[in-house]
């Protein structure tokens, strides 16, 4: 990216992956790591590659994703307290990606999407 003069970075992973495993219950962590440890593995690397990094990066962790509707009232959940599993549209998911690179949100940060 360096190579090519660009600066900024939004990255979807998945709620689970990086810091915000520390926001699932053990129930959680424990079906989650069952059945989508490997996947996880390579994002909580991918996460740890793009934090130390110079790059303007934003790491954005939808809950479960459905095939809703764009609404505009999902949460963005940028303190790690208040991180939690839920349910968003992807067309939400991609609302809020938009408004990520056009509004420069969420600088060096980590963010959970969710209803």
């Amino acid at each position: 990216m360096a190579q090519s003069d660009v600066s900024r970075l939004v990255v979807v992973t998945g709620f689970g992956a990086g810091r915000s495993q520390s926001a699932m219950s053990w129930i959680e962590k424990t079906g989650h790591r069952a059945i989508l440890g490997k996947p996880y593995a390579d994002k909580d690397r991918q996460e740890a590659l793009i934090t130390a990094s110079d790059t303007d990066w934003t790491l954005v962790r939808p809950v479960i994703l459905t095939k809703g509707a764009r609404t505009e009232d999902y949460r963005v959940l940028r303190d790690p307290a208040t991180w939690r599993n839920g349910l968003i549209s992807r067309a939400s998911v991609a609302h809020y990606l938009i408004d990520a690179v056009e509004q420069g949100l969420d600088v060096k940060a980590d963010v959970v999407l969710t209803r």
